[in-house]
C-alpha cells in the first residue's frame, strides 16, 4: 500500500504517543503498589475513615489503579500494532478502549472529589471521642484480621504523632481527658510516675530507625513527661495532629484527582491522533 506523507506523520506521532501512554500506565501501577506498601496511607486513612467500609476504599482504589495501569499497557500495545500495520479495525478498538478508560478515570476523580468532604465531616469530634475512649485500650486487639486496614486506633495515632511531630488532636493536653490517662494513674505505684502523654509525643532518639512509632525511645523521657512546660519545652510536641491530618488527606486526594484527569486528557489526545490516522489511511486507500 502506498503510504502518504500524512499517514506516515500520523503513524509516527501515534507510536510516539504510545510511549508516553505506556509511561502513564507504569506510573499508575507504581501508585497502586505504593498504596499497599506505604504504611502511612493505611495508618492515616484509618484515622480519617469513619467506618470499616470507608477504610477499605483505599484498597479498592489501589486495585483500581493497578487494573487501569495494566490495561493501559495492553491497550497501548494494541494501538502500536494497529498503527504499524495500518489496521483501522485495531485502531478503532484502541479508540473504544481509550474512551472507556477516560470514563473510568474521570469517574474515580469525580468520586474522590465529591466524597472528600464527606470523609472530613465531623472528623474533629469523631477523633476526639475516639482518643478519649479508645487510645491505649485497643492494643490487645492489635490486628482484628489479616487485613492491614484493621490496625488499631492506638497504632494509627502513634504513627500520626511520629509522622507529623504532633500530640493529641487539638494539643498535648487532650490526653488529660482520656481513659488512658486515668487508667495510668490507677495502675501507677508510688515509685512509678504515670505518663502525661504517649512516648510518640516526645522527641525521639530512634526516629531514624525502622518503624520507631512501634517502640519509641524519647531523648529525655522524664523531662518530656514533666508537668512543667518549661521543663518539657523542646522535648514534647505541643501542636495537635488534626490540622496536619486534614492537610495530608486533602493533598493526597488532590494528587489523585490531578493524576486521573491528566491521564484522561492524555488519552483524549490519543483518541484524536488515532482518528486522524484512520482518516489518512482511508484517504490513501481511496487514492
Amino acid at each position: 500500500m502506498a503510504v502518504g506523507c500524512g499517514t506516515k506523520c500520523a503513524k509516527s506521532i501515534l507510536i510516539s504517543f504510545n510511549m508516553l501512554f505506556w509511561l502513564s500506565g507504569g506510573t499508575l501501577l507504581v501508585l497502586g503498589a505504593w498504596v499497599f506498601l506505604d504504611p502511612a496511607k493505611a495508618h492515616l486513612f484509618h484515622l480519617v475513615s469513619a467506618s470499616q467500609a470507608k477504610r477499605d476504599v483505599i484498597y479498592y482504589l489501589a486495585y483500581a489503579l493497578l487494573a487501569i495501569g495494566g490495561s493501559i499497557l495492553v491497550i497501548g500495545f494494541c494501538g502500536c500494532c494497529g498503527a504499524l500495520h495500518e489496521r483501522r479495525c485495531m485502531i478503532g478498538t484502541y479508540v473504544v478502549f481509550l474512551l472507556f478508560l477516560v470514563a473510568v478515570e474521570m469517574g474515580v476523580a469525580v468520586i474522590t472529589f465529591v466524597f472528600r468532604e464527606e470523609f472530613m465531616e465531623g472528623l474533629e469530634a469523631r477523633l476526639s471521642d475516639q482518643l478519649v475512649n479508645k487510645y491505649g485500650l485497643d492494643i490487645a486487639n492489635h490486628y482484628e484480621s489479616n487485613n492491614v486496614a484493621n490496625k488499631d486506633f492506638t497504632t494509627s495515632v502513634d504513627f500520626a504523632q511520629y509522622r507529623f511531630n504532633c500530640c493529641g488532636m487539638r494539643n498535648d493536653s487532650d490526653y488529660q481527658q482520656t481513659k488512658w490517662w486515668a487508667r495510668g494513674r490507677e495502675k501507677a505505684g508510688q515509685a512509678e510516675r504515670p505518663r502525661n502523654v504517649p512516648l510518640t509525643c516526645c522527641v525521639l532518639s530512634n526516629s531514624e530507625t525502622e518503624e520507631p512509632w512501634q517502640s519509641p525511645q524519647p531523648k529525655q523521657e522524664q523531662a518530656c513527661q514533666d508537668d512543667n512546660p518549661r521543663v518539657h519545652e523542646r522535648l514534647r510536641y505541643k501542636q495537635g495532629c488534626l490540622l496536619e491530618l486534614v492537610l495530608w488527606f486533602r493533598r493526597e486526594s488532590t494528587v489523585l484527582v490531578a493524576c486521573c484527569t491528566s491521564i484522561a486528557g492524555l488519552q483524549l489526545l490519543g483518541v484524536v491522533l488515532s482518528l486522524c490516522l484512520c482518516r489518512n489511511i482511508a484517504e490513501d486507500a481511496s487514492a
